[in-house]
Protein backbone atom coordinates (compact mmCIF):
# COMPACT_ATOMS: atom_id res chain seq x y z
CA UNK A 1 0.00 0.00 0.00
CA UNK A 2 0.83 3.49 -0.46
CA UNK A 3 -0.48 6.88 1.58
CA UNK A 4 0.34 10.28 0.52
CA UNK A 5 -1.42 13.47 3.39
CA UNK A 6 -0.54 16.87 2.26
CA UNK A 7 -1.73 20.02 4.16
CA UNK A 8 -2.41 23.05 1.89
CA UNK A 9 -3.43 26.18 3.56
CA UNK A 10 -4.61 29.93 2.99
CA UNK A 11 -3.65 32.88 4.88
CA UNK A 12 -7.12 35.16 5.35
CA UNK A 13 -6.89 38.64 6.25
CA UNK A 14 -8.77 39.27 9.94
CA UNK A 15 -11.10 41.11 11.54
CA UNK A 16 -13.16 41.53 14.48
CA UNK A 17 -10.30 41.27 16.54
CA UNK A 18 -8.38 38.85 14.89
CA UNK A 19 -5.37 39.85 13.38
CA UNK A 20 -5.62 36.71 10.86
CA UNK A 21 -7.08 33.57 9.82
CA UNK A 22 -5.47 30.26 8.59
CA UNK A 23 -7.10 28.16 6.50
CA UNK A 24 -6.15 24.69 5.95
CA UNK A 25 -6.98 21.36 4.46
CA UNK A 26 -5.41 17.68 4.71
CA UNK A 27 -6.72 14.96 2.11
CA UNK A 28 -5.38 11.65 2.67
CA UNK A 29 -4.94 9.58 0.06
CA UNK A 30 -4.05 5.76 0.11
CA UNK A 31 -3.94 2.68 -2.50
CA UNK A 32 -3.92 -0.77 -1.44
CA UNK A 33 -3.52 -4.16 -3.58
CA UNK A 34 -3.90 -7.61 -2.20
CA UNK A 35 -4.43 -10.71 -3.82
CA UNK A 36 -7.35 -13.11 -3.91
CA UNK A 37 -8.33 -14.66 -0.83
CA UNK A 38 -9.97 -18.43 0.02
CA UNK A 39 -12.62 -17.29 2.14
CA UNK A 40 -14.30 -20.84 3.81
CA UNK A 41 -17.34 -22.17 4.01
CA UNK A 42 -17.51 -21.88 7.91
CA UNK A 43 -16.53 -18.20 8.41
CA UNK A 44 -19.29 -17.50 5.45
CA UNK A 45 -21.88 -19.61 7.61
CA UNK A 46 -20.43 -17.97 10.74
CA UNK A 47 -21.46 -14.60 9.31
CA UNK A 48 -24.82 -15.42 7.81
CA UNK A 49 -23.20 -15.12 4.29
CA UNK A 50 -23.66 -17.21 0.85
CA UNK A 51 -20.98 -18.05 -1.22
CA UNK A 52 -23.06 -16.72 -4.18
CA UNK A 53 -22.55 -13.32 -4.62
CA UNK A 54 -20.01 -12.71 -1.86
CA UNK A 55 -17.66 -9.93 -3.12
CA UNK A 56 -15.03 -10.46 -0.12
CA UNK A 57 -12.99 -13.31 -1.14
CA UNK A 58 -11.79 -10.80 -4.90
CA UNK A 59 -8.26 -9.44 -5.11
CA UNK A 60 -8.38 -6.09 -3.86
CA UNK A 61 -7.44 -3.04 -5.79
CA UNK A 62 -8.50 -0.27 -3.99
CA UNK A 63 -8.22 3.64 -3.01
CA UNK A 64 -9.32 5.28 0.00
CA UNK A 65 -10.22 9.67 0.28
CA UNK A 66 -10.36 11.10 3.63
CA UNK A 67 -10.41 14.43 4.61
CA UNK A 68 -9.28 17.13 7.06
CA UNK A 69 -10.68 20.64 7.77
CA UNK A 70 -9.07 23.75 9.98
CA UNK A 71 -10.45 27.20 10.61
CA UNK A 72 -7.90 29.35 12.21
CA UNK A 73 -7.69 32.72 13.84
CA UNK A 74 -4.85 34.46 15.71
CA UNK A 75 -5.60 36.67 18.21
CA UNK A 76 -2.83 39.14 19.47
CA UNK A 77 -3.38 41.85 22.60
CA UNK A 78 -3.06 45.51 21.56
CA UNK A 79 -0.37 45.97 23.75
CA UNK A 80 1.65 43.36 22.62
CA UNK A 81 4.60 44.35 20.43
CA UNK A 82 5.23 40.95 19.57
CA UNK A 83 3.37 39.59 16.70
CA UNK A 84 4.65 35.61 17.34
CA UNK A 85 3.39 35.65 20.45
CA UNK A 86 -0.37 35.93 19.06
CA UNK A 87 -2.85 33.36 20.56
CA UNK A 88 -4.57 30.74 17.82
CA UNK A 89 -8.51 30.00 18.15
CA UNK A 90 -9.67 26.83 15.79
CA UNK A 91 -12.58 28.44 14.65
CA UNK A 92 -14.01 25.10 12.98
CA UNK A 93 -12.80 21.41 12.61
CA UNK A 94 -13.87 19.28 10.14
CA UNK A 95 -13.10 15.75 10.37
CA UNK A 96 -14.80 13.33 7.43
CA UNK A 97 -14.09 9.77 7.03
CA UNK A 98 -12.92 7.75 4.47
CA UNK A 99 -14.57 6.91 1.54
CA UNK A 100 -13.22 4.03 0.17
CA UNK A 101 -13.33 2.56 -3.65
CA UNK A 102 -12.54 -0.88 -4.98
CA UNK A 103 -11.48 -0.81 -8.57
CA UNK A 104 -11.68 -5.40 -8.61
CA UNK A 105 -14.98 -4.90 -7.12
CA UNK A 106 -16.81 -2.37 -9.36
CA UNK A 107 -15.12 -4.81 -12.36
CA UNK A 108 -16.65 -8.19 -10.86
CA UNK A 109 -19.85 -6.96 -10.37
CA UNK A 110 -20.27 -4.86 -13.68
CA UNK A 111 -21.59 -1.96 -11.44
CA UNK A 112 -19.82 1.46 -10.93
CA UNK A 113 -21.36 2.28 -7.32
CA UNK A 114 -21.06 -1.30 -6.12
CA UNK A 115 -17.06 -0.36 -6.04
CA UNK A 116 -17.61 1.55 -2.94
CA UNK A 117 -17.16 -0.78 -0.07
CA UNK A 118 -17.55 1.38 2.86
CA UNK A 119 -21.01 0.16 4.81
CA UNK A 120 -21.01 3.91 6.94
CA UNK A 121 -19.64 7.57 6.20
CA UNK A 122 -19.75 10.54 8.61
CA UNK A 123 -18.37 13.47 9.40
CA UNK A 124 -17.63 15.49 13.12
CA UNK A 125 -16.73 18.93 14.24
CA UNK A 126 -15.48 20.85 16.62
CA UNK A 127 -14.45 24.80 17.75
CA UNK A 128 -12.65 26.42 20.12
CA UNK A 129 -15.44 28.82 20.56
CA UNK A 130 -17.87 26.28 22.04
CA UNK A 131 -14.78 24.54 24.02
CA UNK A 132 -15.86 21.05 25.15
CA UNK A 133 -18.44 20.87 22.74
CA UNK A 134 -18.38 17.85 19.96
CA UNK A 135 -20.62 17.47 17.20
CA UNK A 136 -21.11 14.14 15.19
CA UNK A 137 -23.55 13.20 12.07
CA UNK A 138 -23.35 9.67 10.61
CA UNK A 139 -24.42 7.52 7.56
CA UNK A 140 -25.52 4.18 6.61
CA UNK A 141 -24.63 3.75 2.52
CA UNK A 142 -26.09 0.66 1.81
CA UNK A 143 -29.19 -1.49 2.05
CA UNK A 144 -27.82 -5.12 3.05
CA UNK A 145 -24.29 -6.01 2.93
CA UNK A 146 -21.79 -4.51 1.02
CA UNK A 147 -19.63 -7.24 0.84
CA UNK A 148 -22.91 -9.01 -1.15
CA UNK A 149 -23.49 -8.07 -4.84
CA UNK A 150 -26.88 -7.53 -3.96
CA UNK A 151 -26.55 -4.67 -1.41
CA UNK A 152 -27.84 -1.60 -3.27
CA UNK A 153 -26.70 1.95 -2.26
CA UNK A 154 -29.16 4.05 -0.19
CA UNK A 155 -27.89 6.40 1.74
CA UNK A 156 -29.63 7.50 4.89
CA UNK A 157 -28.56 9.33 8.64
CA UNK A 158 -28.42 6.77 11.12
CA UNK A 159 -27.65 9.19 14.41
CA UNK A 160 -26.69 12.53 15.22
CA UNK A 161 -24.77 13.45 18.20
CA UNK A 162 -23.55 16.34 20.18
CA UNK A 163 -22.17 16.22 23.74
CA UNK A 164 -21.36 19.72 26.14
CA UNK A 165 -19.51 20.54 29.13
CA UNK A 166 -20.08 23.63 31.27
CA UNK A 167 -17.57 24.62 33.64
CA UNK A 168 -15.37 27.07 35.22
CA UNK A 169 -13.09 27.46 31.77
CA UNK A 170 -16.32 26.93 29.08
CA UNK A 171 -19.38 28.58 29.67
CA UNK A 172 -21.51 31.32 28.11
CA UNK A 173 -19.59 33.82 28.65
CA UNK A 174 -16.16 32.68 27.48
CA UNK A 175 -17.89 31.82 24.43
CA UNK A 176 -18.66 35.17 23.72
CA UNK A 177 -15.89 36.75 24.29
CA UNK A 178 -13.85 34.46 22.01
CA UNK A 179 -16.07 35.26 19.68
CA UNK A 180 -14.64 38.67 19.28
CA UNK A 181 -11.08 37.75 19.93
CA UNK A 182 -10.90 39.08 24.25
CA UNK A 183 -9.98 37.74 27.10
CA UNK A 184 -11.95 36.41 29.36
CA UNK A 185 -12.19 38.10 32.68
CA UNK A 186 -11.82 36.12 35.75
CA UNK A 187 -14.79 36.93 37.56
CA UNK A 188 -17.10 36.71 34.94
CA UNK A 189 -16.51 32.74 35.62
CA UNK A 190 -19.26 30.96 37.55
CA UNK A 191 -17.73 28.08 39.18
CA UNK A 192 -20.94 25.85 38.75
CA UNK A 193 -20.78 22.84 36.43
CA UNK A 194 -23.47 21.05 34.06
CA UNK A 195 -22.33 17.98 32.38
CA UNK A 196 -24.24 16.67 29.83
CA UNK A 197 -23.66 12.80 29.37
CA UNK A 198 -25.54 11.38 26.66
CA UNK A 199 -27.02 14.10 24.08
CA UNK A 200 -27.00 11.44 21.38
CA UNK A 201 -30.63 11.54 19.00
CA UNK A 202 -31.38 8.80 16.95
CA UNK A 203 -33.70 9.72 13.41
Amino acid sequence: GLTASPTFFGLIPGFLGYSRFRHAVTPSLSYNFAPKADVGDAFLAAVGITRQGYLGSLAQNAISLGLATNLEGKVRSPRDTNPESARKVKLLTLNFSSLNYDFERARKTGRAISGLTNPTWGYSARSDLLPNVDFQVDYSLFEGNPESDTARFSPFRTRVSAGFSINQRSNPFAILTRLFGRAVPANTIPSAEVVDPDTTRHD
